[in-house]
């Protein structure tokens, strides 16, 4: 079995605007006190070992967190948001089809200029989760020291979409805090549990 906990990042300094990828704000002031309450809830004294997405938002929050990062993984990145990044979303929204912002299977279908369709993001996650499952496996029961990503919100919910088999519009309505911690565990024969959300 093997224990991972995926860490979104604290609230980012984007001033409003789309990041994913290519924009890449660091934290704001609030996202570093909310990582600090996230320490204090949970030690974080044991892990098997730390991943970080590229970005520099995520790796402050490690840093924030006293987690040494073991590798930066480019496949735990956040949808690339294509053309879109750095701008304001309330443009943006006014530039997108009406339907995205009141259907999820609407969401689901819609990729900006340039960017990543939300399928494609969940098929990248699949496979980096179940890797890096395969890298930790451990025969102990009652071993408890997770595998730590830290990473970002749409990485989690595609996460969580693998592990229950969500459709995509149903998994676009999990929402996902930041500075939070999302635990799942895999069990011998690719069975997984979502053990808790967004923590």
């Amino acid at each position: 079995m093997t224990r991972i906990v995926l860490i979104r990042h604290g609230t980012a300094d984007a001033g409003g605007r789309a990041y994913g990828q290519r924009f890449d704000p660091g934290l704001a002031h609030t996202g570093g006190l909310e990582l600090d309450a996230l320490r204090a809830r949970w030690g974080l004294e044991e892990v098997v070992a730390v991943l970080c997405s590229p970005t520099r938002r995520t790796r402050e929050s490690a840093e924030r967190l006293g987690l040494p990062v073991d590798r930066v993984e480019p496949r735990w990145l956040e949808r690339d948001l294509g053309a879109w990044e750095g701008r304001l979303w309330e443009e943006l929204w006014r530039e997108a089809p009406p339907e995205v912002t009141t259907d999820p299977a609407a969401y689901a279908d819609f990729t900006p200029p340039e960017g990543e369709p939300v399928r494609q993001l969940r098929v990248r996650v699949a496979a980096a989760l179940t890797e890096l499952a395969d890298e930790h496996p451990t025969t102990d029961p009652l071993a408890v020291a997770p595998v730590v990503v830290v990473t970002h919100g749409g990485v989690v919910n595609a996460a969580v979409a693998h592990v229950l088999d969500l459709d995509t519009a149903t998994s676009l309505r999990v929402r996902v805090a930041t500075a939070s911690a999302t635990w799942l565990t895999r069990f011998p024969g690719g069975h997984w549990t979502l053990d808790r959300l967004a923590a």
